[in-house]
């Protein structure tokens, strides 16, 4: 009897529920934003070329003519030379060439750019309570109570079957 006493009293005690609470919370954020870029930009190039250029040269010729009516000569195994010529030749040549070149250029980028945005953000919470003394205290009155009528129910069984 001792023993169903202990159950029921543990039984009664280890029933206490927790308590859930939920909370939500929406959050909107609208975002406006506006941006303006203006830029120049400006480049001018600018090269001067010169070039001088300086040849000079001589040419030399040497014609020999030989007589080919006559017999050749046995030292040379060649016909007699009838006449030899030389002309000589010299040159020179200058060039200069400048060129002169400018390059410009200018560019204007203007832009702009907006951003309407909403962004929405949703949280949830959820919280666990365990329940509170009092609350205690009531189901282990409610546990104490009901264990005792079980006992007394048993016990009044138990009357009745030994008579």
């Amino acid at each position: 009897m001792k023993r169903i006493t202990v159950l029921f009293s543990f039984l009664a005690l280890s029933c206490a529920t927790v308590k859930h609470a939920a909370s939500t919370e929406c959050i909107e954020t609208n975002r406006d934003v506006r941006t303006h870029i203006d830029s120049v930009v400006q480049s001018q190039v600018a090269a001067q070329i010169e070039r001088l250029a300086v040849i000079e040269g001589e040419t030399v010729t040497d014609i020999i003519m030989f007589d080919t009516s006559k017999p050749p000569a046995d030292s040379t195994g060649l016909p007699p030379v009838k006449a030899l010529l030389r002309k000589q030749t010299r040159h020179a040549s200058r060039s200069r060439e400048q060129v002169a070149t400018q390059m410009g250029t200018d560019v204007r980028v203007e832009t702009e750019t907006t951003d309407h945005s909403t962004e929405v953000s949703q949280t949830e919470q959820i919280e666990e309570k365990k329940p509170s003394v009092g609350m205690g205290v009531l189901r282990l009155g409610a546990g104490v109570l009901l264990l005792a009528v079980v006992v007394f129910a048993v016990w009044v069984f138990y009357k009745r079957i030994k008579r």
